[in-house]
């Protein structure tokens, strides 16, 4: 009866276990994401966007406002009162009218304005998009790495326990096992670096996608980039006269240009157009007043902020040149780079690579056989796995210049 009892209690126990476990399971949300969802997930949440349309907002307010017609002024008085022998009552409204189009001129102007903000909006969503891509691709990176780092631990593990079965049969001297098994813990303590690395990258792409508590990504892609989506070096140039930041710089120049035009007409005085009512209180008799006022161009009050306008204009243009300039040499170099470790890359898997693993399988059967010796074998995997490391860095290096290519334009 204690025995049966004792049974039920144990069963129970493990029952509540596996519930529990159960439960925290069922908690952990599995998500999985490739490139394009992690960057539809950023540019969708990301406060930078919000910012960048806020900007373009921002602008256009302001070009409401520069087209706007001054308000009229109301007037109301009274003239030479004396007691109740005289004097008049007096009530008005003065219009400002805008005949010379300064006001269309410099709407426009900040129009252009609004166009060059919507331009660093696309270049905001750019950089973002780059930061999206670049987290994801760091975290395949990472995860590329553990998967390496766990076939060699697994190789190191083979290899340790099959020269202890030798040590123990009398094979082989006790060096060679404690060798292998150094090699085994070495391997052991580099894959637990690189969880560490995997990790963090995937807790940074699950910050920077704002994913629920709980959920565990799961990565989807290549971190290899095809060949055909590098362009051309002759249309580098032309691909980054019309990018978003050479596009906002000629805007904005082209808004400067605006202004000098809308500062030149309001150097032109507009008329103030004057209507009012007059009342004389000795003859109570009523009257219309009217009159057209301008100002006296004496003095050439915009002559500073004009010249200001121009040479704003110029330093944007010359700005523009210079970034088309730099980024264009920049571009070239990522192109390089990046069409470099792709070539690499696929020289190294087609060529080098299949023979260093095939040399590396011969050593390991030689072993068995007794006919290499053990520092030989594992000088083989250090080198296949070196070069699985190498192959990797290639790869990444040849999305990070792409990523970073098609950021500039």
């Amino acid at each position: 009866m204690k025995g049966n009892l004792k049974m039920k209690i144990l069963t129970m126990v493990a029952a509540a276990v596996l519930l529990l476990a159960g439960g925290s399971l069922a908690q952990e949300e599995i998500i999985t994401l490739t490139a394009a969802e992690v960057v539809g997930r950023v540019l969708k949440i990301h406060p930078g966007i919000q910012e960048a349309l806020e900007a373009v907002e921002e602008a256009r307010g302001h070009a409401l406002q520069e087209g706007l017609w001054p308000n009229p002024e109301l007037e109301a008085g009274a003239e030479g009162l004396h007691g109740n022998r005289g004097g008049d009552w007096l009530a008005g409204v003065s219009q400002r009218i805008p005949l010379f189009g300064a006001r269309a001129l410099a709407r426009k102007a900040a129009e252009a304005g609004v166009a060059a903000a919507g331009q660093q909006a696309l270049l905001r969503e750019k950089e973002l998009t780059a930061l999206a891509e670049m987290a994801f691709y760091e975290a395949l990176a990472a995860q590329e790495s553990r998967r390496i780092a766990e076939n060699n631990l697994a190789n190191a593990a083979a290899m340790a326990e099959m020269t202890r079965q030798r040590f123990e049969a009398g094979d082989i001297a006790e060096m060679d096992w404690l060798r292998a098994a150094a090699e085994e813990n070495h391997q052991e303590a580099e894959l637990e670096v690189l969880r560490i690395r995997e990790e963090t990258a995937l807790a940074a792409l699950t910050v920077l996608c704002a994913l629920p508590p709980g959920a565990k990504p799961v990565l989807e892609g290549t971190l290899l980039p095809e060949e055909q989506a590098f362009p051309d070096a002759a249309v580098v140039a032309e691909r980054l006269g019309s990018a978003p930041a050479a596009r906002a710089l000629e805007l904005e120049a082209e808004a400067a240009a605006g202004e000098v035009k809308a500062l030149k007409r309001e150097a032109l005085p507009e008329p103030e157009v004057h209507v009012g009512w007059r009342q004389e209180r000795a003859e109570k008799q009523n009257a219309v007043d009217f009159s057209v006022s301008f100002d006296l161009p004496l003095f050439d009050r915009n002559q500073g902020a004009i010249a200001g306008a121009r040479a704003r204009a110029r330093r944007l243009e010359a700005a523009r040149q210079a970034k088309i300039q730099e980024d264009c040499r920049q571009a070239l170099t990522l192109l390089g780079e990046g069409k470099a470790a792709l070539k690499e890359a696929q020289l190294v898997r087609e060529k080098n690579f299949p023979k260093l693993e095939g040399a590396c399988r011969a050593l390991e059967t030689a072993l068995t056989l007794g006919g290499v010796s053990l520092f030989e074998v594992l000088a083989a995997q250090q080198e296949v796995a070196e070069m699985r490391m190498h192959l990797l860095d290639l790869d990444h290096r040849a999305r990070h210049a792409l990523i970073e290519l098609e950021a500039l334009f």
